[in-house]
């Protein structure tokens, strides 16, 4: 074969392989083209063209991806349907990946759904609430309880210092700490049980009352047996000038106490049993500024005969319940003639161990029209004939006169009074704030809490 006819051969079959190449390309082009034409009838497409074929490792065979792929030296396109969001979020819904998502996994690679945890509320149940509610509900909580609240939060704190939640306070038989009522008058209180309390001094901070403007609401005080030195007492005593009805049964006074007292202008009600360091000037400023008073016990406190007749001849003439028992020397028969002459709408009268008393007293007696109890016991001068004259007291409903009449005169006095109770009162409840049963209260009060 010739040289010639050998190239002949060989560019006949070169111009035969670029035909079939091109043919080859034609065809490739020609399907391209059907795949747009048949998804022209969706208009969201999107064209991918990858440069280099080490791009794909593997082909998505499914009903949404149709891959194309030409001739190593044309460009890889891959034509991809959009994902809908509407099947994203229902395969979502369903617990499933989106199909057009999935990638392969790697090994002890899983997948989880994160659960989107609500928000924590913020809001209280309280704040739903308005300050009256909150207090409304603070007023069943004892005191201990309100003080824990207190350190809750600023509105809390702000509700627990109304007024109205510390009307009343019962501290008896209790420590009270130094500076302690710095704290606790400025709550408001009205009543205050402070019987057998044991109060250290001093009672107010020094900063307490500088300008000397603080005036304590206090109405109703109970310091009965309660140890507390003198300039205590006149330090608390001299905050008060609201009070109604105070004991200080068996507490030590001195003069600037009793001045303390005496500023106390509408006291009703006074206990002084038993109390010690009571002078005829303590009794003057006393009686004459304390006007308003309708119950006085001021028994068993070794007054001379100068304090009982500045006493009865000063005291507030509408005196309804008086005790003066324990007075052995000075109280006379004119003494109580003067008493009756004026507080003539006695109601409650205790003389007992006036010893100087005599068949007289009993004359006297006899012209308050209004007693109703009269105590009488161990005045050993007056004979038991004389009581038969009490019988012209119409309103006379307690008689009591232990000690110095035998069983067969009370038996008489029982029969000639038979609407009239003998020895039914062993100890005199003139002014005392606690009477038994009623341990929890002072002058018919609450003090604790419900």
């Amino acid at each position: 074969m010739s040289k010639s006819s050998f190239k002949e051969n060989n560019c006949n079959k070169a111009s035969i392989e670029g035909y079939k190449r091109l043919k080859v390309d034609e065809n490739m082009s020609e399907n391209f083209s059907k795949c747009i034409d048949s998804d022209d009838k969706d208009s969201n497409l999107s064209v991918t063209i990858y440069e280099d074929e080490s791009d794909i490792s593997y082909v998505h065979k499914s009903a949404k991806t149709r891959l194309t792929v030409a001739s190593k030296r044309s460009p890889l396109v891959a034509i991809n349907k959009p994902l809908n969001q509407h099947n994203v979020l229902q395969e979502f819904a369903n617990n499933q990946i989106p199909s057009s998502s999935k990638t392969p996994l790697k090994h002890n690679e899983t997948f989880h759904r994160k659960i989107l945890q609500k928000e924590p509320s913020i809001v209280s149940s309280f704040d739903l609430l308005s300050d009256e509610l909150l207090l409304h509900i603070f007023q069943y909580l004892p005191k201990k309880a309100l003080k824990r609240l207190a350190q809750v939060n600023s509105r809390f704190a702000r509700v627990v210092e109304d007024e109205t939640l510390w009307i009343r306070i019962d501290l008896a038989n209790r420590y009270i700490t130094k500076y302690a009522f710095s704290r606790l008058l400025p709550r408001g209180f009205i009543i205050m049980r402070l019987a057998q309390t044991n109060i250290e001094s001093p009672i107010f901070s020094p900063l307490f009352n500088e300008d000397g403007n603080f005036k304590s609401k206090l109405q109703y005080l109970d310091l009965s047996l309660a140890n507390v030195d003198l300039n205590s007492l006149a330090q608390l005593l001299g905050v008060c000038r609201s009070l109604k009805k105070l004991s200080l049964e068996q507490v030590p006074l001195n003069l600037d106490v009793c001045k303390e007292i005496s500023e106390n202008r509408n006291l009703e009600v006074l206990n002084l049993a038993m109390c010690e360091g009571i002078t005829d000037d303590c009794v003057l400023v006393m009686m004459s500024n304390l006007q308003s008073l309708i119950a006085l016990n001021i028994s068993w406190t070794s007054l001379t005969s100068e304090s009982i007749e500045a006493i009865v001849s000063l005291i507030s003439p509408s005196l309804m319940r008086f005790n003066i028992s324990g007075c052995r020397r000075g109280f006379t028969d004119i003494t109580l003639e003067t008493l009756v002459k004026r507080c003539p709408n006695i109601v409650e009268l205790d003389v007992s161990d006036c010893t100087m008393l005599t068949s007289v007293a009993i004359e006297n007696l006899s012209k308050l029209n209004k007693l109703e109890y009269l105590s009488l016991s161990r005045c050993y001068n007056i004979p038991m004939t004389s009581y038969l004259s009490l019988n012209s007291i119409k309103s006379l409903m307690f008689l009591d006169v232990f000690g110095h009449i035998s069983p067969s005169g009370i038996q008489m006095l029982e029969k000639t009074f038979k609407n009239i109770g003998i020895n039914k009162f062993i100890h005199s409840s003139v002014a005392r704030p606690t009477v038994a049963p009623r341990r929890t209260s002072i002058w018919g009060l609450r003090t604790r809490d419900i």
